[in-house]
């Protein structure tokens, strides 16, 4: 009932109610007073039975419907209405009537007894007081709502404003980011064709690198073969292989089975054998050549004219080592023997210790070319004007992914703008302003967050991530926008989708001031707000009162 309502209904109630309670029996409401007349018998209620009137409220139960008996607690089924006058009417089943308690404020459910007192007047005064305090809040309340109305127009209009800005700004967007995949096309055509020139420069460079290594090792394997053929007939016979060169096991002899490894042939090499053979064999002249130089007199009694830099040579350092055993084995077996060999000749420990200056500068020349290929970044080995097409290209690349922000950012604000014009947000658009904000609301286990429009959270007040209570689904039904609903939470454990109602009430401030869990998952939240602030002639008609 409302305020209006109330006020109206206490000042007809003084007026009428002394009349009618001298004319109505006891327990009868005004709106069933021309069934209790006096003067003629009385008809129960379901029509089975007429009785004269002085068997009504006899305290015996004539009637099956209890329709003769308002007053007494004759009848099981019968019903007491206290009148209350000052108050508000109550109604109540008429076996609690002289049952010692006192149920109405006129105390004239307990006639018998005698031991009620009619306070109706103080209750009366008291419900009046809170009502006019009601009314009151209702008046600014609804002042507030009328301003919250104004902003919520203001509101909506600046989103259709900026609804329209948005179809441009996303237009223009397409447009912007079509030009820039457009160019995008362009700039990595001509990526692709500046890295082929590249690659196909680069392949020519290493073919012709590769022919001078080959030119360079075959005119290496000639001077050697030369000096090897000393009767210059262009084969080498096997005394001219005879050097100690080739005495892989240094028993100052070269077997069959050495040469078979060194040239895979024990007899004569011709020239093309020992050229397909040099890459193996140039090593052993390397090593043979450093062991025959005095190590203090290196760098001074060395012709390097005359001496071939097979140091520049990509073949391994280290010859592989032939074990006449098994001659068979592959070249990697044969080069950790060798290297296994050389470690464990205790003859050979000395020279290698004297030689460590010479490793020392090793390691020096491996960190210079660990600089060098530092350095050396992949892209130093574009020529500047292939860099440039790169790089235009990157900036290309990166304009398009700009652009294809850009438009995404204006499309998810042009949907928000839309679905936020598309809700209902009351009659008046009363709501508005509320949807953006979020309420709070603690009990002793949990806090809730209520933001209206948007979605219902709960949070554990001993920590732990939110729970979706609900995301808003709209007004319930026939609820004149006092109930929200909220629905398609999260799951409970075995059990449905959780689900929010939020109902509205009147109030000088927007909070969340009360929240229960009625049902499994089923959550009811209690809001107030200027918004709800309704006077009776802005919602509907005042409710007539039929028993006057």
């Amino acid at each position: 009932m409302g305020v209006i309502e109330v006020l109206l209904f206490f000042f007809t109630m003084f007026i009428f109610s002394r009349s009618s309670e001298k004319l109505l029996p006891r327990g009868v409401p005004v709106s069933q007073q021309a069934l209790y007349d006096s003067l003629q018998d009385f008809t129960c209620f379901d029509g089975t039975l007429r009785l004269p009137f002085v068997f009504v409220n006899d305290d015996y139960c004539d009637c099956q419907d209890g329709s003769d008996e308002p007053g007494t607690s004759a009848c099981p089924n019968g019903r007491f209405y206290c009148q209350n006058v000052g108050y508000i009417p109550h109604e109540l089943p008429s076996s609690r009537v002289n049952d010692g308690v006192c149920d109405c404020c006129d105390a004239s459910d307990e006639y018998v007894y005698g031991n009620c007192t009619n306070v109706c007047s103080l209750l009366g005064a008291e419900a009046k007081k809170a009502a006019e305090k009601e009314a009151e809040i209702a008046s600014q309340g609804n002042e507030l709502r009328l301003q919250m109305i104004a902003a919520g127009k203001q509101i909506k209009l600046q989103k259709q404003e900026r609804l329209s800005a948005l179809e441009a700004e996303k237009i223009e967007a397409a447009r912007l980011k079509d030009e820039a995949s457009r160019l995008k096309q362009i700039a990595e055509s001509a990526e692709y064709s500046a890295l082929e020139t590249h690659r196909l420069r680069k392949e020519e460079q290493k073919e012709a690198e590769e022919k001078l290594e080959k030119e360079k090792l075959e005119q290496e394997a000639k001077e050697m073969f030369g000096q090897l053929d000393s009767n210059e007939d262009n084969i080498l016979q096997t005394d001219e292989l005879m050097k100690e060169v080739f005495d892989q096991n240094k028993d100052g002899d070269v077997s069959d089975s050495e040469l078979k490894f060194l040239f895979n042939t024990n007899t004569d090499v011709s020239w093309d054998t020992f050229l397909e053979a040099w890459p193996q064999v140039k090593p052993y002249f390397l090593v043979d050549k450093e062991q025959n130089i005095p190590l203090d007199n290196k760098d001074d009694q060395v012709d390097e004219a005359s001496i071939i830099d097979y140091s520049e040579s990509p073949t391994t350092e280290s010859p592989p080592y032939f074990d006449s055993d098994s001659d068979q084995k592959s070249d990697n077996t044969r080069e950790e023997d060798w290297e296994k060999d050389v470690a464990l000749k205790p003859d050979e420990e000395e020279e290698e210790e004297e030689a460590e200056p010479e490793h020392e500068e090793e390691d020096e020349d491996d960190d210079k070319r660990d600089e060098e290929l530092e350095q050396n970044k992949p892209e130093d080995q574009y020529d500047e004007n292939t860099l440039k097409i790169i790089d235009e290209a990157n900036k290309a690349r990166s304009r398009l992914e700009s652009a294809e922000r850009s438009l995404q950012d204006v499309e998810r604000e042009l949907s928000r703008v839309k679905d936020s014009l598309e809700k209902d947000y009351g009659p008046e658009d009363e709501f508005i302003p509320l949807d953006g904000q979020c309420y709070t609301y603690s009990d002793r286990e949990y806090t809730y967050k209520l933001c209206p429009f948007d979605q219902v959270v709960q949070m554990g007040k001993s920590g732990g991530s939110e729970t979706r209570l609900g995301v808003w689904a709209g007004w319930v039904e026939d609820s004149q926008y006092k109930t929200m609903l909220y629905d398609k939470g999260q799951t409970c454990w075995n059990g449905p989708q959780r689900s929010t109602k939020v109902s509205l009430n009147c109030g000088l401030e927007t909070a969340v001031i009360g929240a229960s869990e009625p049902n499994k998952c089923e959550y009811e939240l209690i809001l107030k707000t200027p918004a709800a602030c309704k006077f009776p002639s802005q919602t509907q008609p005042v409710d007539t009162h039929d028993e006057f």
